[in-house]
């Protein structure tokens, strides 16, 4: 019983350097602006990943807003590991203007798809897992 714990233990561990946002991953991004203040989207970022990107329920959803530097930062984090699955980074551009980038880890429910999702639920303030529109070249595309 203790060979399969540690031979699960090892496997989880090698495991941990391939999982999330990091470099050198093809992670799927998209920055966009938006004609919301950044607490705003902020807000909606929070909201889709707590309604679409927790996974089973074991992920966390983080993040912390700076005042003073008109910026906030929302992400997914995963258990044991740590690893954050997405992220997304917001910046006031002007009080009712944003600039957001989203970056998901590219496999599972956090991908490109998610990206879109992501972005729509930022522009126009709902929670939908799955996009429902699709993105214009030129305005915002993923990068």
């Amino acid at each position: 019983m203790s060979r399969i714990i540690a031979a699960g233990t090892i496997v989880l561990a090698l495991s941990a350097c391939s999982v999330g946002i990091g470099a050198g991953n093809d992670s799927p991004t998209a920055r966009f602006q938006v004609p919301v203040s950044y607490q705003e989207a902020y807000r909606r970022a929070v909201a889709q990943a707590e309604e679409c990107l927790r996974g089973a329920g074991n992920y966390q959803v983080r993040g912390s807003v700076n005042e003073p530097g008109g910026s906030a930062r929302m992400y997914v984090q995963a258990p044991v590991t740590d690893a954050r699955m997405v992220q997304v980074d917001v910046q006031s551009l002007e009080p009712r203007r944003a600039d957001v980038t989203v970056t998901m880890w590219g496999r599972n429910i956090w991908d490109e798809r998610a990206v879109r999702a992501m972005r729509q639920a930022i522009e126009f303030g709902y929670a939908s897992c799955w996009p429902s529109m699709p993105v214009k070249e030129g305005r915002g595309a993923a990068q």
